[in-house]
């Protein structure tokens, strides 16, 4: 998709939206103001991506921009079919790639640990990835190189579309303790992972 979306010419009137445009995508208008140090993370990386470039059409185009393993078939051929398309905008290519890898990390932490830790896991998925990503379209190291601050704004990302899925005043028990050890998590810039990218 990311290399065929550089040759890709849309109809007129029907092209999709930039991220920017993207209502779901906008945290300063969802997140709370009783959350300052969030808004503040999430300000401060909105401000940085505004510093990546854009020109460039072999990283910056149009993403399925939610590509986890819910999202995609692969038959017993090998073949990969991408489905759900309705967030699809334009944005970074490595965002895309963000987006996988953050899915991988999740799925990760939620499964009963086998002997390797998450950055051998991410290492491992990242080896096979990045391989066969490489065959069709280059990755420039630069872009591994921002994964780290990618994976943190797309932490901040959901964790906007839980305060526009939920009142955050009403919610209680288990969905209210993951609540608040998400905010940490965003609040002491955790990392998402500790593998060393680029």
């Amino acid at each position: 998709m990311h290399l065929l979306t550089q040759s890709y010419v849309p109809l007129q009137d029907v092209k999709r939206r930039d991220w920017k445009q993207e209502p779901w995508m906008d945290m300063m208008r969802h997140l709370p103001y009783e959350e300052p140090i969030v808004r503040q993370k999430a300000m401060e990386l909105l401000n940085w991506l505004e510093t990546l470039p854009k020109e460039d059409m072999k990283n910056y185009g149009l993403v399925h921009c939610d590509l986890h393993a819910h999202n995609f078939f692969v038959t017993n051929d090998g073949a990969i079919t991408a489905f759900d398309f309705d967030d699809c905008c334009y944005h970074w290519f490595a965002f895309d790639i963000a987006i996988i890898l953050y899915s991988v990390i999740i799925k990760y932490n939620r499964q009963d640990k086998k002997g390797d830790t998450l950055d051998d896991h991410v290492a491992w998925f990242l080896d096979g990835f990045l391989k066969g990503y490489q065959e069709v379209h280059t990755l420039d190291n630069r872009w591994l190189k921002a994964m780290p601050k990618l994976l943190c704004y797309l932490r901040l990302l959901y964790y906007n579309v839980w305060h526009q899925r939920n009142d955050w005043r009403t919610v209680e028990g288990e969905l209210k303790m993951k609540w608040l050890r998400f905010r940490e998590e965003i609040e002491s810039d955790e990392p998402l992972t500790n593998y060393p990218f680029g």
